[in-house]
């Protein structure tokens, strides 16, 4: 729960500062290479708090004034729902997140050799 929050906040800030949309690859990232638990637990919580920022994002910018913008790209998806299009935004967030902090815990392993008690 704290991962989700931590992401969350930070990507949020981070996309306050610098709007680039690469932000929810770069911090799950860092995360996960900063994060030394399960990989399950890690990847699902920080991949968690990026599909739940940008689902956020997405229903506040088609409720406040972007229904017009969502209509037509749901219509150019060839998406029969707005809902639809929310879900499939929220799914891609998760699973470039899921590989960002995956890819940071592999990259852990790889330089950091951690001792192991035999």
């Amino acid at each position: 729960m704290i991962s989700i929050i931590i992401t969350v906040v930070l990507v949020a800030l981070m996309q306050l500062l610098v709007p680039a949309w690469w932000w929810i690859m770069m911090v799950p990232f860092v995360a996960g290479f900063l994060n030394s638990g399960f990989v399950w637990r890690t990847v699902t919580g920080h991949a968690g708090g990026i599909a739940l920022l940008w689902m956020s994002v997405s229903l506040f910018q088609w409720i406040s004034a972007g229904d017009r913008i969502v209509s037509r790209i749901q219509t150019l998806m060839g998406l029969p729902s707005s809902w639809l299009l929310v879900l499939v935004t929220t799914l891609l967030a998760f699973l470039v997140a899921a590989l960002a902090t995956y890819c940071g815990m592999a990259l852990r392993r790889l330089v950091i050799q951690e001792k192991q008690i035999s």
